[in-house]
């Protein structure tokens, strides 16, 4: 079985957390895990727990994506604060034409 320090080694994990789960999750050794905040009932303070558990935990192996609820500047930042990448969802408003 290939290890962490073998290059040619990958675990991808998708998974949607939740604080209780953080630390039995990131001993299992993934790239990546997967924090949909557009699509759940937690606030910011839940996905920065979530998100630096996970780094923390992990000892800064597995890296956070998070989804954002929506494109506001504090939602991005707020995500990026905590330390992850994120994920916006696409907009499917057209643009207002201009003067």
């Amino acid at each position: 079985m290939p290890t962490r320090k073998d290059p040619t080694s990958h675990r991808v994990l998708l998974w949607y957390p939740t604080i209780p789960t953080c630390p039995v999750m990131a001993q299992f050794d993934a790239d990546v895990i997967w924090v949909d905040w557009e699509h759940s009932t937690m606030n910011s303070e839940i996905m920065t727990t979530i998100v630096q558990e996970n780094q923390t935990i992990s000892e800064g192996q597995t890296m956070a994506f998070v989804r954002v609820p929506d494109h506001m500047h504090t939602s991005i930042m707020r995500a990026m604060d905590a330390g992850a990448s994120i994920i916006a969802p696409v907009s499917t408003q057209s643009p207002k034409p201009g003067p």
